[in-house]
């Protein structure tokens, strides 16, 4: 992490890449963000900027060709100029970084926010020269006049372009979907009415469940379809409720009656609303392994380059347009294995590490993309660059997938690490960042987006470089955490004790690297 670098220079020169300023000379590139930045304040300081750029809705449309993505696009690019609000935030975060600049040997506020704030002088700048290049070629090219008078209806028109993404609550069903717990659901139900005002709640759960004093608008109770069982050992199995996800997510959005929908477990809570504005806001797509008509926001995945998972998403909510939603959930019910028919263990993880092909996060993704895409990929831990790259173009086709925070949600049940891994830990290592899906996107879809910070993504590679230099690789990933090395019985989980050993080892190695990392 940027905060955690062990000295000023190595911060500056952070700073300064993030600035998109490429200077041998630190001071001289110093210099150069500062009156940047002053020039900046003074732009925005010097209101209505909407001087900038004047245009009416005939113009926008001319210009964009009536393609709404474009529109749309432009929007995006040329609303932060006319907002009170949003200039006040940047002109705050303007000075902030002016006055770290100005006194270098104390750096105010964390390394993070600094970066960000330079990231977002790029952007702010880039709009700028976007709109006086639009403005020069509709008035040359085009011979565009705009009247003085016009001016603050063709401001209306510019935001309602930007904002065009935002889905009013009452066009939403949210099917909560599992188990009714007499704690976590209770609050489940209690956040949507907060947060999403006369949005539908169907209520999707299990046959003799509790539902007396809930507040749901409809409720459907379906036969448990069991768990999907997968054996460990001999004969000890792990069951899997893939197909209760299916079946009670499946059948909320058949029951659905607005246009767009969210799918949340019982268990899960709703703390704001940033699903819904980061909702379209990435409109370029290109067509392989695409399925949906509009993207879905999701959670971030699992890093197809720095794990054994190809496909790997997390299935804990979801947020898009009811029909795609519903292409998504609708898929085969999960089938049991039965462990007599391995002969012994070893038959039985050769099985498990090379033929088995059912863990949920996978099965759900990989059986939608099926529906319309060939895939080559036949178990859990089958790994090749090949396969990464078609992981990476189906989560930037089809989702916009953020962390927990910027989603708006928390899961009351699972606490802790699979919300936010903990730095210079495996998870944090294999776990993706919003920037990272960012690169992918930049990659695939649209390379004009702009700058992307990739420090994370290049650190967690560097310890996964650093462990894989001092043990030997297993080919095999099981373990949720450090502290699940406790609780390995071998004689109850030979499958486990298999690997107890290596783990030991990595886990050994892996505290004492985050130690060394965190130390400077």
């Amino acid at each position: 992490m940027i905060a955690n670098l062990p000295n000023k220079s190595d911060f500056q020169a952070q700073l300064l890449r993030a600035a998109a300023i490429d200077d041998e000379d630190p001071t001289q590139a110093c210099e150069q963000l500062k009156t940047r930045l002053a020039e900046a304040l003074q732009t925005i300081e010097s209101r209505p900027l909407f001087n900038h750029y004047k245009i009416n809705l005939t113009a926008l449309e001319e210009f964009s060709g009536r393609d709404a993505s474009k529109r749309f696009h432009l929007g995006s690019y040329l609303a932060p100029l006319f907002e009170e609000e949003e200039c006040s935030l940047l002109a705050l975060q303007f000075r902030k970084l002016l006055s770290s600049l100005s006194n270098q040997d104390s750096i105010d506020g964390s390394g993070d926010d600094l970066i960000r704030i330079a990231q977002r002088l790029v952007s702010f700048e880039k709009a700028l020269v976007f709109s006086r290049e639009l403005g020069r070629f509709l008035q040359d090219r085009l011979g565009l006049v705009f009247p003085e008078s016009h001016q603050s209806y063709l401001v209306e028109q510019v935001k309602k372009a930007a904002c065009r993404n935002r889905v009013n609550s009452k066009d939403i069903s949210v099917v909560v979907q599992g188990p009714v717990d007499p704690i976590y659901t209770p609050k489940c139900l209690r956040s949507i009415r907060e947060h999403l005002p006369g949005a539908e709640i169907v209520l999707s759960t299990w046959e003799g469940s509790a539902v007396d004093g809930l507040d749901f608008d409809r409720i459907i109770k379906n036969p448990d379809p069991g768990a999907v069982t997968v054996p460990i050992s001999l004969p000890i199995y792990v069951a899997a409720n893939l197909n209760r996800q299916i079946v009670s997510t499946l059948n909320g959005l058949k029951e659905v009656s607005r246009p767009y929908a969210m799918k949340l477990r019982s268990d899960t809570v709703i703390r704001d609303t940033g699903f819904l504005s980061q909702f379209k806001q990435y409109p370029m797509r290109g067509d392989e392994l695409r399925v949906f008509n509009e993207r879905i926001v999701s959670l971030l995945p699992t890093s197809p380059d720095r794990s054994l998972r190809s496909f790997f998403m997390p299935d804990f909510c979801f947020f898009g347009h009811y029909e795609d939603l519903l292409f998504l959930w609708d898929i085969p019910l999960g089938a049991s294995v039965d462990g007599q028919e391995f002969a012994d263990i070893d038959e039985l993880v050769n099985w498990f590490t090379h033929r088995f092909l059912c863990s949920t996060e996978q099965y759900i993704w990989v059986n939608c993309l099926r529906k319309k895409h060939r895939l080559p990929i036949e178990h859990n831990f089958q790994q090749s660059a090949e396969l990464a790259r078609l992981t990476k173009l189906s989560f930037v086709n089809n989702f916009i997938m953020l962390d927990w925070k910027s989603f708006g949600i928390e899961n009351l049940k699972h606490p802790g690490w699979k919300q936010k891994p903990i730095p210079y830990t495996f998870e944090w290592a294999m776990s993706v960042t919003f920037d990272e899906w960012r690169s992918w996107y930049k990659e695939y879809c649209d390379p004009d987006i702009g700058l992307v910070n990739t420090e994370e993504i290049l650190e967690k590679k560097s310890f996964l470089e650093a462990y894989l230099k001092s043990v030997r690789s297993l080919g095999l990933n099981i373990s949720a955490g450090q502290g699940s090395i406790n609780h390995i019985d071998e004689h109850r989980n030979p499958l486990s004790g298999y690997f107890a050993t290596e783990f030991e080892k990595i886990f050994g190695f892996a505290e004492e690297y985050r130690r060394q990392r965190l130390a400077h």
